[in-house]
Order: structure tokens, then sequence, then C-alpha cells
């Protein structure tokens, strides 16, 4: 009986080495490098992907070539349609995109560290189609500052923290709801009309 275990336990030990070989290779891709000047991309991500229905990759880099302060980006599981979706070249629409992006239907939220009117950060908005861009919040100090962790978006309330700011300094949770589509179109109806009226001398 003692052999008879001996063998079976070895045979076991065989059969499980074998599939460990031939089943579960450990295998490493690199996706994609940044920091391609002829190709402005953006370059250093720090945050986690969010991955769609569409199943494409979600992201977002932290700084960019010249003029670029962050970009947010998609690409396929397997490397390929690698696509900046935004450019952040304007300081009012945020820099250092250091909290990654949440997905909702067919929008990202994401926020930026610094820039604003204010310079202590905004949450933003941006079909994954790259249109539909928004600043829905500049962060002001009172209300907190320097955002930086990824935010939660549930029952049409967004979700989410800042690092410094609020009444001692020391950080902030904020929650505001989700921008409506339809307040969204009219305004964008809206404002270039009021522009128009504004700027006219009557």
């Amino acid at each position: 009986m003692g052999d008879m275990r001996q063998k079976t336990l070895a045979w076991l030990a065989v059969f499980v080495t074998a599939l460990e070989m031939t089943g579960c290779a450990q295998t490493f891709t690199t996706l994609r490098s940044f920091g391609v000047f002829t190709n402005i991309t953006g370059y250093r991500p720090e945050s986690a992907l969010a991955q769609g229905p569409d199943g494409m990759l979600y992201g977002c880099t932290t700084s960019g070539e010249g003029p670029v302060n962050g970009t947010v980006f998609k690409i396929q599981p397997d490397g390929s349609g690698f696509t900046v979706l935004k450019w952040f070249t304007n300081t009012a629409d945020g820099t250092l995109l250091n909290g990654g992006l949440t997905l909702d239907g067919n929008v990202l939220y994401g926020t930026a560290t610094l820039g604003g009117n204010s310079g202590d950060g905004t949450l933003f908005k941006l079909n994954t189609n790259g249109t539909g861009f928004q600043v829905i919040k500049d962060f002001g100090g009172g209300d907190g500052r320097a955002p930086l962790s990824v935010l939660t978006v549930t029952n049409g309330v967004i979700y989410g923290t800042t690092f410094f700011g609020g009444n001692s300094d020391f950080g902030t949770v904020f929650s505001t709801a989700r921008p409506c589509p339809a307040v969204a179109r009219a305004m964008a109806l809206c404002l270039p009309l009021i522009r128009m009226a504004q700027a006219s001398p009557c």
C-alpha cells in the first residue's frame, strides 16, 4: 500500500507540473510605449485603466509633449487602435490627470489635480468618442483642491475626494449631480446667442 501511495503521488506531481508548463505559461506584453515626440500622445500614465462594454481600455496620462498637460486615450486589449481622445492644452480644462477615469455608459468622468480657474483642479466629463468635453467643477480650495482618486458614479451622482482643501485643508469628500444631457444640449445652443446679445451695442 505504501508503494502504491508513493507512486500515485509521484504521478500526480508529474501531471500537475505538466499542466503548469503547458497551460499556464506566464506572458508579459508591452502594449504601448509613450513619449513619441513625432506623434503627441502624452506620457507618464499613473492610474488604472477603465474597460468599456465595447472592450476598449480607457486611460489618461499626467503630462505630454510640448504644451500638452495630459491626455485621455483609448486602446484595444491587444494594443491596437490607440487613439488620443483629448489633449489637455488649456490650463482652464485642468492639468496633471492622476485620478484615472470612471466609465458610465458612453461617458468618461475624471479629474485633473491642478489647473482650472483657481488652479486647484477640475472635475470633467468626456464621451468615449472624444466629443462632449465639459468641465463640471472648478475646485477652489474651500470646497476641496487637488482631486487625486478615482471617481464613483452611481444613481446619477458623482462621488470623489480631494487631497487638500476643505475647512482645515486636509481634504474633502464630495458629491455632485451628473450633468443632464438635455441641459447640456440646451446650453450649447443658447450660449452663442447669449454672447451675441452681450456683444451687441443695443
